[in-house]
Parts: structure tokens; sequence; C-alpha cells
């Protein structure tokens, strides 16, 4: 398990734009990494068997299969000695192995070494050596523990308030906690409750264990934000209100919630309804799926193509893949799904990047991670690559 963090946290920050700023950019030759300015002019020689970008005037190198870091002249400020990396400066909980009560957010670098997690200052002064993870994480997971404990006994669950030591005896085949502070927050005060299977359906209790809703739906989906649930009956989903009221009758085969929109299938055919369930594209489509910037669908009539969230097609169906890349308004492609090669191009259509790499990640700050004949390297807007051979 431990290795597998440490492989997720390596992928993380190559990929995503936590700990780059691209003070300089990333450049390879053949197989060794160094540093290059944003004309791909090297700044630093290629000597290292990999590198992560910038970020605050550090940058993480490996050599020998260890980590250190380099400042923006290529000085080793800490020496190759870490078996993996992560983030750069962002906030973790660090809670004191010693005083579980304990806990303070702290910045540095993030590293591994020996099979253990810590966080070192710019000079390899450990900051702590603690469980870590970011803060945001550590709160809400804080949040369920510190209210309930769940008890488990042959296959059946019950559960145990913490604060007033009530406690229900293992009945239920499944139990998922509903914390309603976030509902509250839009005005819809109600007590915290379950979603609750026994006997194969599924119905909600509250904490003191009494039936709010009967256990007759095939499946419940809570949508905690705004106390809205979606149901499924008899094989089709629907919606219902924090007051268990029908607002969508339960005829679609298939039914998603996605930032005030509801992907759904009728009669085999994908399309959507706005937050009051009007519809804004038609059930029209084999396949639908919104973009990650939430601004668009994917739409699929033998090829994909691209709808705004108006319905209006801006894209036509004609590409084997398509994606929008994350805050911008390019287009990652593929016409050639066999081929596997991608390209990018703009809103209106016009290519901006040929379909010649392996794979294409969202840029950051001007530049993104591609692969080229099974290797790495980086690219910006313009298509200009930060690498040779």
């Amino acid at each position: 398990m431990k290795a597998t963090l440490l492989l997720i946290s390596l992928f993380f920050i190559l990929t995503n734009s936590y700990g780059q700023d691209f003070e300089l950019v990333p450049y390879r030759f053949k197989n060794k990494w160094g540093f290059a300015d944003s004309t791909a002019t090297v700044k630093i020689k290629p000597v290292y068997q990999d590198v992560i970008p910038f970020n605050r005037g550090l940058a993480a190198f490996k050599r020998d299969n260890k980590w250190g870091f380099i400042d923006l002249k290529g000085k080793e400020v800490l020496e190759a000695k870490y078996d993996s990396v992560g983030t750069y400066f962002q906030g973790y909980y660090a809670k004191d192995e010693k005083a579980s009560n304990k806990s303070s957010v702290v910045s540095g670098l993030l590293v591994y070494e020996n099979g253990k997690g810590s966080i070192v200052d710019i000079t390899g002064k450990v900051i702590s050596t603690v469980s870590l993870m970011f803060a945001d994480e550590e709160e809400e997971t804080a949040a369920y523990k510190n209210k309930i404990e769940l008890i488990k006994l042959n296959d059946k669950v019950g559960f145990k308030i913490k604060k007033s030591g009530f406690t229900i005896e293992p009945l239920y085949d499944s139990l998922i906690y509903a914390d309603t502070d976030m509902i509250s927050m839009f005005g819809n005060r109600e007590t915290p409750y379950f979603l609750a299977m026994k006997d194969g359906k599924w119905g909600i209790i509250t904490t003191r264990n009494t039936e709010k809703l009967a256990f007759e739906y095939d499946n419940l989906i809570d949508l905690e934000f705004n106390g809205k649930k979606l149901f499924k009956k008899n094989g089709k989903w629907g919606v219902m209100d924090q007051h268990y009221s029908v607002l969508l009758h339960n005829e679609y085969d298939s039914l998603i919630y996605e930032n005030g929109n509801y992907l759904a299938v009728s009669n085999g055919k994908w399309g959507v309804l706005d937050y009051n369930f009007k519809s804004t594209l038609p059930f029209d489509y084999e396949a639908l799926k919104m973009s990650s910037d939430e601004k668009g669908f994917y739409v699929k009539k033998g090829n994909w193509g691209f709808c705004d969230t108006n319905g209006e097609l801006k894209v036509p169906t004609n590409f084997s893949s398509l994606e929008k890349l994350s805050y911008t308004d390019f287009f990652k492609f593929s016409n050639d799904i066999k081929k596997k090669k991608f390209g990018l191009f703009s809103l209106d259509q016009t290519i901006k990047i040929d379909a010649i790499y392996d794979d294409i990640a969202p840029f950051t700050k001007g530049y993104s991670l591609v692969t080229k004949k099974g290797k790495r390297g980086y690219i910006n807007e313009k298509g200009v690559e930060f690498f040779k051979k």
C-alpha cells in the first residue's frame, strides 16, 4: 500500500498544477533531464534521471534512483537521498504521534525516506515525521470519525453515536451516514440520518433508528449539499426532495447528477435535464458525459462531439476521441482510435497541434506533459517541444 501511495504522489505532482510554477521548463535530451527557459534554451544541463517542475525556486531531481532538490541556478540545495517526493510547500495536517489529540498545519517539502513520510525545510531539517494528508482531506475525514462509529458483525452493520453513546446493534446490510452540516448551509436544516439497506432494499433511518423512508427502493444516492436524493424503484430512477416528496418520477434507465445537471437515459438514449428538470439536451445520444471544467458535454453519435451547457453543438460528432483540456479552450482529439495519436484544436476547430502524440496532459502555466514514441516531454501551447530524440 505504501509503495502505491508513493507512486500516486509522484504521478499527481507531474500531471497537476500543485507544485508547478514553471520558472524553468523541464527539458529532456535523449534519456536525461535538465531545464530550459521559455524559448527552449537550456539553462540547466540535462544530466538527471528525472525532474519535477520548479515551485517557489526549487525543483526535484532524480539521480541514482534517489531524489533531491536544486535551485534555479542548478545548485543542489538538498542532496539526492530521498526515495520519493510529494508536493512542495502545500498545507498539511501533521498529527503528533505521541499526542494523538494534537495537530497543526505545516508547509514544506514532502519527502519519503526509508518508508516514512516527512516534511522538511529548504535546509533538509525535518519539520514533522508524522502521518500526513492535505489539510482539507483531514478535516473531512475527522468530521465523520468524531461523530459515528460503525459496528460490524456477521456481515451486518450497526452504529454508535460517540457523543451520546446511543447504539444500534448490527441489523443492516449497509449503512451510509449523511452528515447534514452542508445541507444546513443552504437553509435546509435536517437531522442527521443513514441511508440503510435491509433485505436487499434501501430506506432511510435517523440516528435514533427511526424509519424515515420505507425500505422499498432498489438504490438511494444522497445529494448532501441540497438534501435531494436520487432513487431507483422498479428498475427506474427519479429524484425526491429532502422531505421525500417525488420531484422527478422514476422513469429513467440511468440518472447522474453533475453540477446542477441531471444526465439521464430514456429509451436507451442520453440527454440532459437542468436543475429544475427542464430538458436542455435532447435524448438523442449513444453516450454523454460532462467535461471536467463543467462547461459542456461530450456527446456521441457514432463519434464524439461537444455541446455547451445550453445544448448547442459546438464541435460536430466527427472524432473517435475528444477531451476538453481543463482551464483552456483546447480540445485533445484523435481521428483514429486504433493509432491512438492525439493532437489539439481550438473551439473553432483550428488545428493547434497535430495528432502526433501518444498522450497530452492538461496545460499548467502554458505547458503540457506529453508522451511521444513512448517517452515523456513538455510542449508549450504553440507546440514547441522541450525535448530532443
